[in-house]
């Protein structure tokens, strides 16, 4: 993140709020109540949103970098080109335009170019809107770094991960902070770090530390926020009970940070949705034994996995998260290698959707990882995308959610909204070990582009954190052909085929959901010349 300096005497973006109402792509566009209008059809944007969009009005048909939008709209605040990312992904929902093709361009590694035409232009680039009063001018940001066994039983690290985990959607569920990505956040494990590298390195203003010490059913938990800039300790708690107080303590905690922290911004509302607490505690440790196996990315641990997600169920029913991870097991296994399962495997999976959804249709990690099935079991991805879109609105700081949503359009031949989401993914979790998925995602958004360089660059990378995926290995071979590289090529099929001897290039739209993708019959075309067996 770069602060924007605003040079002497130019006039802020807020300090005019009359101007001029104009048309674009049929649309009425009023920025001075923040709303644009269709007929009958009317649509309210955010101030910075509405911003964005009279400035890049103002440049039709030019292409206007993000440092510069930044400048103009920010005024000077430390921002990421995330908050860019996501202004202009809220005008494209708006207009209707979520394939990014016919009002806003994206012009790669520079930034965007209003496509559409402008009848009536705004009187300057700086006559924009002023923010609701009461507005803040930027969110908090936060991490929450692992917190510490002190039990002295390596076996209950899960526990104090998986507690962790939980402080970090709890703090992200409250939709007014910025909150660093967990597994970005993990990377600091077992390390002793100075609290402000860490504030620069994540980019975030607090961080959340503390320990966590298991004794048989008893139970210890010390938490403390620190600001990143000054090292200053400003809150800390120690809290003792029992296990079954551990959700308690996780509610304690996050109050006390909101209270604390938003006593320096403006007060927030209250609650947001949380997750469903499960009614038993065991289910819960069942739940995070699991996720301590699922994290490995073997097809051993993954079986373990699920055999301890399937004990959660058991011991509670009406545990929505615990539905999710289990079919989350069967649903990877197909996202790594195609669809191998037997139809009995496949109905199992979808049986486990269902009655996660049904038990929680509240918990955004249940949506998401539903979102994920049904795109790939059901080739279902308007209703996928139905489910990703109420799964950010509860917890839009999730890297794994917005990376669901770029395979899901990415899987429709939305090449370039696909691309730009795995690219925030990165961006707001840039340390996630996970990010194989959005380099894979990348790679086959450049391979559907015909950007074959960037195509192979990404799968690269990909494979560099997770050698188990299919397409990745795929995407490399297939640009390789295409740029000349033809031993590269074939090494990279054998290893796909190492990975799943079924693949052939006519079966290929049978494992993986890619019948839409743009430049099809290239791409399959590519992977014959590569050894692909037809």
């Amino acid at each position: 993140m770069a602060e924007i300096a605003q040079p002497d005497g130019e006039r802020r973006p807020d300090e005019r709020s009359d101007a001029e109402a104009f048309e674009i792509a049929g649309w009425t566009v009023d920025p001075s109540t923040h709303r644009m209008s269709l007929g009958p059809q009317t649509v309210r944007l955010e101030p910075k949103v509405m911003r964005v969009l009279v400035y890049l009005a103002s440049r039709q048909g030019q292409t206007v970098t993000r440092d510069e939008l930044a400048g103009a709209v920010w005024c000077g605040t430390v921002v990421g080109d995330d908050a860019v990312t996501n202004a202009v992904l809220k005008l494209r929902k708006a207009f209707g335009d979520d394939t990014g093709a016919k009002v806003i361009e994206t012009i790669p590694k520079r930034g965007y170019r209003l496509m559409a035409e402008v009848r009536r232009a705004p009187l300057s680039p700086l006559d924009t809107v002023a923010d609701e009063p009461g507005a803040r001018t930027a969110s908090p940001t936060i991490a929450v770094l692992p917190f510490r066994n002190l039990g002295g039983d390596a076996e209950q690290e899960y526990f104090s991960d998986g507690i962790t985990e939980d402080l970090t959607t709890a703090l992200s569920n409250t939709g007014w902070y910025q909150v660093a990505a967990s597994h970005s956040a993990f990377s600091y494990k077992g390390r002793t770090v100075d609290i402000r590298q860490v504030g620069s390195e994540l980019g975030v203003q607090y961080v959340l530390e503390g320990s966590v010490r298991r004794m048989g059913d008893r139970l210890r938990v010390a938490a403390q926020l620190v600001e990143t800039g000054s090292g200053r300790n400003i809150w800390g708690n120690r809290y003792e009970g029992t296990l079954a107080d551990v959700f308690d303590f996780q509610d304690q905690i996050t109050e006390s940070i909101v209270g604390t922290v938003e006593g320096m911004f403006q007060r927030a509302e209250g609650e947001r949705i949380r997750h469903k607490r499960p009614e038993n505690m065991e289910a819960y440790d069942y739940l995070l034994r699991g996720l301590s196996h699922m994290n490995k990315l073997t097809p051993e641990d993954a079986k373990t996995a699920l055999q301890h997600f399937r004990k959660a169920i058991e011991k509670d029913p009406s545990y929505g998260r615990a539905y999710a991870y289990a079919f989350w097991c069967y649903r990877r296994d197909v996202q790594l290698r195609g669809m191998d399962l037997s139809p009995e495997e496949q109905a199992e999976a979808v049986r486990l959707m269902e009655a996660g959804l049904q038990a929680d249709r509240d918990d955004p990690i249940v949506l998401w990882q539903a979102a994920t099935l049904k795109s790939y079991f059901e080739r279902d991805f308007e209703g996928a995308l139905a489910l990703i879109e109420r799964s950010l609105a509860i917890d839009p700081n999730s890297p794994r959610a917005w990376n669901a949503r770029a395979q899901i359009h990415s899987f429709m031949g939305h090449s370039e909204t696909a691309r730009e989401h795995a690219e925030h993914a990165i961006r707001i979790s840039p340390r996630n070990p996970t990010h194989w998925v959005s380099y894979t995602n990348i790679a086959e958004s450049n391979l559907q582009d015909q950007r074959y360089q960037e195509a192979a660059d990404a799968a690269g990378k990909a494979l560099q954190l997770n050698r188990y995926g299919v397409m990745a290995h795929l995407a490399l071979a297939a640009s390789c052909v295409k740029l000349g590289r033809i031993a590269e090529a074939q090494a990279a099929i054998a290893q796909a085929l190492q990975l799943n001897p079924r693949l052939t290039v006519s079966g290929l739209p049978a494992l993986f959901p890619i019948a839409r993708f743009r430049n099809l019959e290239s791409y399959l075309d590519a992977l014959r010349k590569a050894g692909l067996p037809a």
